[in-house]
């Protein structure tokens, strides 16, 4: 049993997506796809990755805090708790089981399948968020990189989507779970 359906089984919050899930009152498992995903809940891929860029590089800027906070609050359905409140929940997750979000998440998005598509959307809500400080650093770039091969998104998209951000054909430099487990994740604490 694989740790998301050990979750759903057992209601116990391992990871801050699921948490997110369960309060925003959305529901998503190994074994939906990309043909039966909502909008939301690709909205809500969306703004986890963009939260896990923004602690990639260990540090937090307030741009980086904004940029989260704007795209949550756009996208945010009725009765969803605040931002400051999951932001808060999802960064006391990263500390509790650190580098494993990492690694859960992106075998969460290997396993929906997405069409090239909805990948490109994933990789350009990651970039937003690494460029949201004024700069991209070699882990957010690393964090790019690794995106791209773990999603199998091709070298053309991918080109076209990160711009000069890196040389042709870039690869990325670490294995996934070297990257994962380099990670020097920061805490942070995101008031009202």
């Amino acid at each position: 049993m694989n740790l998301i359906s050990s979750f759903l089984n057992s209601k116990a919050v391992k990871f801050p997506w699921l948490y997110i899930a369960i309060l925003s009152n959305f529901s998503i498992t190994i074994f939906k796809t990309s043909f039966d995903m909502t909008p939301y809940e690709m909205k809500h891929l969306m703004f986890l990755l963009s939260f896990l860029v923004m602690l990639v590089d260990g540090t937090v800027s307030p741009s980086e805090i904004e940029f989260n906070k704007t795209f949550y609050e756009k996208e945010k359905q009725q009765n969803a708790p605040d931002f400051h409140l999951v932001s808060n929940e999802l960064n006391r997750q990263v500390n509790l089981n650190g580098s494993a979000i990492y690694a859960e998440y992106f075998n969460q998005l290997k396993d929906l399948s997405l069409p090239e598509t909805e990948k490109v959307q994933l990789l350009e809500i990651a970039l937003r968020a690494a460029e949201s400080d004024r700069k991209v650093t070699e882990s957010e770039k690393e964090l790019l990189l690794q995106l791209k091969t773990e999603l199998d998104i091709s070298q053309t998209a991918f080109s076209r989507t990160t711009g000069t951000h890196f040389q042709k054909n870039a690869t990325r430099s670490k294995s996934f779970s070297d990257f994962v487990e380099s990670l020097d994740l920061p805490e942070l604490d995101v008031r009202e």
